[in-house]
């Protein structure tokens, strides 16, 4: 028995009497080793292990004395003196032999008798899967498409010659699209009509929507292919007093905006 320095009163090699009285306190404990007690002062420790017997291996099934290792359990007992007594147990892991392969008899019988035959790498023996080809994204598919074909990079026009290979209908997009593009750059609004029914003749839902739209406004959209007149300097001059109107609202009255808008 002895004191440590902060006061914890420690029983080491409890034999004979510690021992017999420690199993008349805790019973529960007899077949462990009591290793040593520990008053820590607002609870008691107890330290115990199980013991050496022989266990059966799980690999092969021998009878072994041998510890893989051992992992540590707290348990909390009943109170002993009005103070919460702890119990730290330490139990054995998986028990092995000394000639255990980590396989069972059965198994290791029929590696014995099995023909010996060469193995070799799993990723050397069967052929690596080629990789698979980089695919565009959306929105740079949609870029190559809308912009003019001298504007394009030579590996921006081989990726897009690729992409309309594989699909068909991206491929005829491709086609209206610029189609769509001369008419509005030459004036050519004569081919209006010629051009809503090729795009209805196709499979492409999308397109469909915007042809009814051009139809239902048929005589504005085809004087805007034709003629050269734009309204771009009426829908410039609207934007900029919106533009106005937002920078002073709640600022000034209706005869500062109307200088405003006349002087800039």
């Amino acid at each position: 028995m002895e004191n440590d320095r902060r006061g914890a009163i420690v029983l080491h090699e409890l034999i004979g009497r510690e021992a017999g009285l420690l199993y008349m306190l805790f019973p529960h404990l007899r077949g462990l080793i009591l290793d040593h007690v520990e008053d820590l002062g607002d609870r008691l420790r107890i330290t115990a292990r199980t013991g050496s017997e022989p266990v059966a291996c799980r690999g092969c099934g021998t009878p072994s004395a041998r510890v893989h290792d051992r992992y540590r359990r707290r348990l909390q007992d009943l109170a002993c003196g009005g103070r919460p007594v702890q119990v730290e147990l330490e139990v054995p892991g998986a028990p092995t032999s000394s000639s255990c392969t980590g396989r069972s008899p059965r198994s290791a019988s029929a590696a014995a008798t099995a023909p010996s035959t060469p193995t070799s790498h799993p990723s050397r023996a069967q052929p690596r899967r080629p990789p698979s080809p980089h695919r565009p994204k959306a929105r740079h598919i949609t870029s190559w498409i809308r912009r003019r074909p001298d504007n394009l990079g030579p590996d921006e026009q081989l990726k897009l010659k690729e992409v309309l290979a594989a699909c068909p209908h991206l491929d005829a997009l491709h086609g209206h699209i610029k189609t769509f593009a001369e008419m509005m750059t030459e004036r050519q609004g004569h081919r209006l009509d010629a051009w809503i029914d090729a795009v209805r003749a196709d499979d492409l839902p999308h397109l469909h929507s915007f042809a009814n739209g051009l139809e239902r406004d048929h005589a504005a959209v085809l004087n805007g292919l034709t003629l050269p007149y734009s309204s771009g300097a009426v829908e410039g001059k609207v934007c900029k007093i919106k533009f106005l109107k937002r920078l002073m609202f709640g600022r000034a009255n209706y005869d500062l905006l109307r200088k405003m808008a006349l002087l800039n």
